[in-house]
Order: structure tokens, then sequence, then C-alpha cells
């Protein structure tokens, strides 16, 4: 079939899932979706300057679909004569060999569903796991990320990871210190600069720290095993998901095969700056010693300290997980296990 038919299937799924979920986000995390959300879709780069008189009709029509399809179900996918489930990926992609295109399908942000069909740049392996990474984002709904882990493969989408970065370089600009500073300055980034010279070189390099926490998840499920995604799932849309969710990730960016185990070891100082400034809420204070080690680190530049915290944090979040898994594998209640979690709170 052609592509643009497949392009408008994926869209009406990911219109579907934004019209049951944009009331999840802030009125600020909303708009700034939609930003990203009509650039995308209209082919522009993160830095383009939208006017209001451009985007403000959009946003109304984007309303009202919503609103007509806030009941609709899910549709499944009809590639070559054949129907596929909107959440089969494997299926959707062995019919789209040969294309150039990779399809994906998940959860993301409070379990929202999430869709997307971009263009393949390139692929390859990390640590026996496949990956992928995506350009021109053909389709694609409000919550993307930059990486995510979909039945057993990687995906990297660098459309994706210039937006987020985009966003930090804008307050970098505002308010050129701390974290930031030292996050950009690395790279040789200083205030004012042409966006289309740095931003992508950037992302290509960040968007590789990604895939490792990717793989840092990977490897953490395996040893959570099943009875974790249970545990989360008792805890539905509440703040308790949210905080295991954190733990979670403390986790995968932590443990020996993770994320800040590759900066370290390739000594990524720009990296390890960026980690620190999206190091807040429940994830800063699993991390408190790491982040001492993190701007420490931006003095003296001193690996080791930020190896040592590293291991320390992982060794008291992975205490945490099990006593939490025991906890729900001897039948406490939902509440008992919240009060397990109050000091993250």
């Amino acid at each position: 079939m052609a592509t643009q038919g497949l392009i408008g299937q994926v869209k009406y799924n990911c219109d579907v899932s934004d019209a049951r979920f944009w009331g999840l986000f802030s009125l600020c995390g909303l708009l700034l979706r939609l930003r990203e959300l009509y650039l995308s879709e209209h082919g522009l780069r993160p830095w383009h300057r939208v006017r209001s008189q451009e985007m403000g009709p959009w946003i109304a029509r984007k309303e009202a679909l919503w609103e007509e399809l806030s009941e609709r179900d899910f549709r499944p996918l009809r590639i070559g004569g054949r129907s596929f489930g909107p959440f089969d990926t494997q299926g959707i992609n062995r019919a789209l060999s040969g294309r150039g295109l990779l399809y994906g399908a998940g959860y993301g942000i409070h379990r929202k569903p999430t869709f997307f069909l971009a263009q393949l740049k390139r692929q390859g392996e990390l640590q026996g796991l496949r990956f992928y990474v995506l350009g021109r984002e053909l389709a694609r709904d409000l919550a993307a990320s930059p990486a995510m882990l979909s039945q057993g493969a990687i995906i990297g989408r660098l459309e994706v990871a210039e937006q987020m970065l985009w966003s930090a370089y804008q307050e970098f600009e505002a308010r050129p210190q701390g974290a930031l500073k030292a996050a950009f300055g690395f790279y040789g980034v200083e205030p004012g600069q042409a966006p289309e010279v740095f931003l992508p070189r950037v992302a290509e390099a960040e968007l590789e720290t990604y895939l490792w926490h990717e793989v840092g998840e990977a490897r953490e499920g395996q040893r959570l095993g099943p009875d974790w995604r249970e545990l989360v799932s008792t805890c539905g849309l509440a703040k308790g998901a949210q905080l295991l969710d954190a733990l979670k990730d403390t986790l995968a960016d932590t443990c020996p095969e993770g994320m800040l185990s590759f900066i370290i070891r390739r000594e990524r100082a720009g990296s390890l700056a960026f980690f620190l400034y999206h190091l807040r809420g429940p994830r800063a204070r699993l991390c408190k010693a790491l982040q001492e080690a993190c701007r420490a680190f931006l003095a003296k530049q001193d690996w080791a300290m930020v190896e040592q915290a590293r291991g320390a944090t992982y060794q008291g979040a992975s205490q945490l997980a099990q006593r939490l898994l025991r906890h729900y594998r001897q039948g406490s209640t939902r509440e008992a296990i919240l009060r397990e979690l109050q000091d993250l709170l």
C-alpha cells in the first residue's frame, strides 16, 4: 500500500490515544507537546518559529477531532491485504521490511498508548539487544519519548531527542549556569549559536546514552521478573505507580549494564551533566549521593568518585525494589507498599 495511506492509519490511532489521554498533562506540558507535535506533523525542526496565527487554528482542529474520537477504539492496520493489531509491532515491521520505515507502539507516560511511524536511519546491536535509530517521523502522538524498549528491541528517535535538547538549550540561553552550562559547554556550545550547527550533533551523541538506558531497562526487567509488572499494575495510575517507575528508571540508569556505566566508561562529561540536569523529583531523592558526586565532578572531574556513587545508588535502589517485591508476594496492601515509598514523595 502507499506510504501515505499507512501514515493516515497510524495517525488515526495516535489521535484516538491523544483524545483519551490529553487531560493527563498539565496546561504547560500540553502546550509544549502540542507545539512539538505541530512541528513534527509539518516537517519542521525544533528551532522553527511558530506564529500563533499558524498554530492556533491547528490546535482548534485537533481539539475538535479529539472530541469526536474520545470514545473510539484503536483500529488495526492494513498492510498488503493483511490486518495487524495496532500493538503487533513485530508483525507490522515484517510487513514493512525493505521500505526503510519502522513502526512502534507501546505504553508511555501514565500508561498512555503511544504509536509512531518513522524513517529508519540505522540499526545494530547493543548487549545482545537489537536497536533501531529513527530519523524523520511520519506519524506520532503527543507523548513521544527519545528512546523506548519495545518487545525486546530498543528504539531511538532522533527527532524527539532534538526537541528535548532544544527545550534544554532554550533554558540554557535564558540562564547560562549550573548543569546545563556544563552540559552544553562540554560540547563546545555557547548561548546564541546557530542551532542547526550544533543541535543535530549533540542529539546524535546524547541519543546513544538514551539507548543504554534502555539496555539497563531490559536487564533490570529480567532481574525483577514478572512480579514487578504486576506490582506496578496494582498501583494503577496513582502516585505509587509513578514512584515505582522512578525506582525502575534509577535501576536502569545505575545498573552495571546501564546508562551511567556507559557514560563513566566512555568519560562522557557532557552526558553526565545532562543526567544531573534531568535528575529531579523522586529520582533525585533516590540518587542523593549520586547527585552530589555529579555536582562535585563538574569541579573536580573525578570519574572514580562518580563510579563509587553509581554503585552505591544501584545497591540502595535494588534493596528497596526487593523489599517492595517481598511486600507484594506476601500479600501486603497497596497502602503498605506506598508507606515504603513515603521518602520519595
